[in-house]
C-alpha cells in the first residue's frame, strides 16, 4: 500500500534533503512502521502512523459538524464522499455517522468532479435531503454547482457543508459551512517536528456556520404559510416577519 511513498522517500534522500514531510491521505489499512526510524520525516495525516505526525481531527471534527447542523434544525441527510479506502474519508464520514447514524454515503472520486458527480447522481435519482455533507471543501464546491445545474437552490433548497476550511471558499458563493482547520498553523508545525526526538500534535478544528446552512424554519412556519395562502392579510404579515428575520441574519 505504500509502494509509491517508499519510492519518493528513497528518490528524495538520494537527494540529501534536511528533512521530509509527507502530507497524505493514506489507505486505512496502510502499515507505516518501516517508516519509523527514518531520521528528519515527518507526516501530516489522518491518525498517528508511528512518525512525528501532525493528526488531523478528521472524526472529531465530522462528529462536531453533524451536532452542529443537528442543532439548526437540519434533519435529512446525505453524504459525498470520496473513495472509501482512504482514511480520511472513514474518519470523516463515520465520525459524522456517530451523530447521525445510517446517513446514506455516495462514493466517488476526492475532487471538485466528484463532489459534482455524487450530487448529480442522488439528485437524479430522486433524494433531496435537507443537507449535503463534503467530506472536503473542494468537493462541496461541486456539490454546489450540481445543485445549482440541477435548477435549485444551494442553502435554500438543499443546505451543503464540507470540511477543511481551504483559502478558495472565499469567492464561493453561498459561503460555505465547513470545519475550518488551522492550515497556517498545521505546515508550520509539521515543519518543526522532524528535528523533535517524538512528537503528536494534535490542530485545533471549528465549525464555521455559514450561509450554505441557514437555520431551518422552526415550529410553527408551516401553519403560518398555511394561512397565508388563504388570507392576503395573514400572507402580507408573513413576508413581514420573515424580512425581518432575513434581514437580522445577513447583518
Amino acid at each position: 500500500m505504500l509502494q509509491l511513498e517508499a519510492e519518493t522517500l528513497t528518490a528524495l534522500r538520494a537527494q540529501r534533503p534536511r528533512a521530509v514531510l509527507f502530507a497524505t491521505s493514506r489507505h486505512w489499512s496502510a502499515d507505516w512502521s518501516a517508516f519509523a526510524n527514518v531520521n528528519q520525516l515527518a507526516d501530516i495525516g489522518p491518525e498517528p502512523s508511528g512518525l512525528r505526525s501532525v493528526v488531523v481531527p478528521n472524526y472529531d471534527g465530522a462528529a462536531d459538524l453533524a451536532c452542529a447542523l443537528k442543532g439548526i434544525g437540519y434533519s435529512d441527510f446525505a453524504i459525498v464522499a470520496g473513495p472509501a479506502e482512504l482514511s480520511t474519508v472513514r474518519d470523516r464520514v463515520t465520525g459524522f455517522q456517530s451523530e447521525l447514524p445510517g446517513v446514506p454515503v455516495y462514493h466517488n472520486a476526492f475532487s471538485r468532479d466528484g463532489g459534482y458527480s455524487a450530487t448529480a447522481k442522488l439528485l437524479a435519482n430522486g433524494r433531496l435531503p435537507d443537507c449535503i455533507f463534503a467530506v472536503t471543501d473542494v468537493m462541496a464546491i461541486g456539490a454546489i454547482a450540481a445543485i445549482r445545474d440541477a435548477g435549485l437552490t444551494p442553502g435554500a433548497d438543499v443546505a451543503v457543508a464540507g470540511f477543511d476550511g481551504i483559502p478558495l471558499l472565499r469567492d464561493v458563493s453561498p459561503q460555505l459551512t465547513t470545519v475550518a482547520l488551522p492550515l497556517d498553523w498545521i505546515g508550520a508545525s509539521a515543519l518543526e517536528l522532524p528535528w523533535l526526538k517524538l512528537a503528536i500534535r494534535h490542530p485545533p478544528a471549528q465549525c464555521s456556520t455559514r450561509f450554505s446552512c441557514a437555520s431551518r424554519p422552526q415550529v410553527g412556519i408551516a401553519e403560518q404559510i398555511g394561512e397565508a395562502a388563504s388570507s392576503p392579510v395573514i400572507a402580507a404579515q408573513v413576508a413581514r416577519t420573515w424580512s425581518r428575520e432575513l434581514t437580522n441574519l445577513t447583518s
